[in-house]
């Protein structure tokens, strides 16, 4: 006789995390054969952004039969939806995705999974108003499930932030929140970027105001301490403050904007000053680096924000997450022209 349901509900709830494999079918069990249209599948990608691979059977056009075509390749803006969402199995998976693991290997059990964390050297911090909270990185809040019970985990990321996964389908109204942080933050060491190669301006793109327009110019005046000549933030007329550290200049790589843009369909309205081809912008915080004769510092990364995605009407937050680009500050002024060398100082 089982005295207690606990264990088999943790054991079932286990069972049924999103990255489980099926059980495997008995020896006896039959088949159909299957003759499809299209076949999808996803190839995992080490950044936990996954490619979605797409083939149709269709004619081939001269009349001797059908072929397989791949229809399209794009990285998809979310994680493959859990099966069963309970409140506790999304909180897991979400610290999973957080912490780059397998949802499988965080436990449900709030002891053991606070081990866990304390194993690798991070834990959650409550937060004490999460419904007005913002962060420039990944935090976990709990809001009511569409689908009714108890409330789900969903993963938030920007200033101000915005969902990047919701693996149960949640509404807007935040609950509350925690953040993933390290036990010792003198201890924690950043990850590693490799030594940036020398690039080229590409574009160079003002706006005069908070949702104006943005304009391509072919050069632009740089001001030391302040920003480009005629750009919002320069003038204290942007959305968020100027004057701040890393406020003065906003850079984004060409090759991120043209797979995104691929994978949208459309074009992403970026609002970076400055568009980059050939530089690991990442590797430049904590450096400087020349646009032309204007010299730079690299700061810290342009990370986007669900202002920034509203302004595109969705779907640009997750894809950009590490990839928005890079904030600097002007330590040396100067004309700025399109085709100028970015050089490593």
């Amino acid at each position: 006789m089982i005295e207690d349901l606990a264990p088999l509900r943790d054991r079932l709830e286990h069972l049924q995390r999103v990255d489980e494999r099926p059980p495997a079918c008995p020896e006896d069990w039959g088949a159909v054969e299957v003759a499809p249209d299209a076949v999808e599948f996803w190839q995992e990608s080490s950044d936990r952004l996954h490619e979605r691979l797409r083939y149709e059977h269709a004619p081939t056009g001269n009349g001797s039969g059908c072929a397989w075509r791949r229809n399209g390749r794009r990285r998809l803006p979310h994680l493959p939806a859990m099966a069963h969402h309970t409140g506790r199995s999304t909180f897991a998976a979400c610290i999973a995705m957080i912490a780059g693991v397998r949802a499988a290997d965080v436990p449900l059990d709030e002891e053991d999974r606070r081990s866990w964390l304390a194993g690798r050297g991070i834990g959650t911090v409550p937060i004490a108003d999460a419904a007005s909270f913002a962060w420039p990185g990944p935090w976990i809040a709990r809001r009511p499930s569409l689908a009714g019970g108890e409330p789900c985990a969903v993963v938030m990321f920007g200033v101000p932030s915005g969902a990047i996964w919701d693996p149960a389908g949640t509404s807007e109204e935040i609950i509350d929140g925690v953040l993933v942080a390290p036990l010792d933050i003198a201890g924690w060491e950043p990850p590693a970027t490799g030594v940036p190669e020398n690039g080229i301006v590409e574009a160079i793109v003002i706006a005069a105001a908070a949702g104006a327009p943005a304009v391509r110019v072919e050069q632009a005046t740089a001001i030391s301490g302040a920003g480009l000549e005629g750009d919002r933030y320069t003038d204290g007329l942007g959305t968020f403050p100027s004057g701040r550290p890393g406020a003065g200049l906003t850079l984004i790589d060409a090759d991120v904007l043209d797979r995104l843009e691929r994978e949208l369909g459309r074009p992403v309205d970026h609002r970076r000053n400055v568009v980059t081809r050939g530089t690991d912008l990442n590797a430049l915080v904590g450096r400087r680096f020349r646009l032309g004769e204007v010299l730079c510092a690299g700061s810290r990364l342009c990370e986007p924000c669900a202002h920034f995605d509203r302004l595109n009407a969705g779907g640009v937050l997750r894809p950009l997450v590490h990839r928005g680009g890079l904030r600097a500050d002007i330590v040396v002024g100067g004309t700025l022209r399109v085709s100028d060398g970015l050089v490593v100082a």
